[in-house]
């Protein structure tokens, strides 16, 4: 099952004995590199207001925040 990360870690403190089901949660909550992954999943939160990337492509916006990033890149090298 599904499970927010401070609960995961609480279940490997020094000392615990993580379960079964403890390392299965763990791995049910990241997604794999190999997994294909929902678009509708991945959402981005800009001053509370929550929008998927299907939104952000279709305003334009994932171009604006690529071009940002690499501006960003381009100015810490300098």
């Amino acid at each position: 099952m599904k499970k927010a990360r401070k609960d995961i870690k609480k279940r490997f403190l020094n000392g615990m004995y993580p379960t079964e089901d403890d390392f299965s949660d763990m791995l049910d909550s990241y997604w794999h590199k190999d997994d294909q992954i929902d678009a509708e999943k991945v959402v981005q939160t800009i001053g509370g207001e929550t929008r998927t990337i299907l939104d952000l492509i279709a305003n334009n916006e994932v171009v604006q925040q690529i071009t940002n990033i690499s501006l960003n890149l381009e100015w810490a090298e300098l």
